[in-house]
């Protein structure tokens, strides 16, 4: 299965200029996905750099690879448990990522090759791992992401909450 951007676009709770994968060149629902991220100098992550900058100053942030091989995984959950319709009475977000290792720098003009494998789903929570490559060079590694899905007024009330408290996380 392939799925194109306006189907990325139709599954995923983001918008632009926060939906980082341009496309899902396999998806096995139920196994894993294999998504791609496309890194242009024109992303927001750049906006104001000057030229003639080091090479290092246009690494492609850490969190936001994460976040992209997350928004992979993300994919092949929404399609591996029919719960693929927007729901807009419930948010997805990460809940916890553990063992992921960065183990190389992207710039623009590389194509980041995110392959996410479904461990395990129980209920509302799923439990994926990967790794993230540029041609034949592993950048990153991810033990274990796990996913949630909640309804929309939890995590309102939860922001409230922390809010008028002061207290940071949920």
């Amino acid at each position: 299965m392939i799925l194109r951007y306006p189907q990325i676009l139709s599954l995923l709770p983001h918008a632009h200029p926060m939906v980082l994968v341009d496309l899902v060149v396999s998806l096995r629902p139920g196994e894993s996905a294999e998504g791609i991220k496309a890194v242009t100098g024109s992303e927001p992550c750049y906006h104001g750099l000057r030229g003639g900058l080091s090479q290092e100053r246009y690494a492609y942030p850490g969190p936001l690879l994460l976040e992209s091989f997350g928004q992979t995984a993300a994919l092949l959950w929404l399609v591996s448990t029919r719960a693929n319709e927007k729901d807009p009475e419930s948010i997805i977000m990460l809940a916890a990522a553990r063992d992921c290792r960065l183990e190389g720098r992207a710039y623009p003009g590389d194509v980041l090759r995110h392959k996410a494998r479904l461990d395990r789903v129980i209920g509302d929570h799923a439990f994926v791992s990967g790794e993230t490559w540029i041609e034949d060079r592993r950048v990153a590694m991810v033990g274990e992401m796990i996913a949630v899905r909640r309804p929309k007024s939890v995590v309102i009330a939860l922001g409230k909450s922390s809010r008028q408290t002061g207290a940071v996380g949920g």
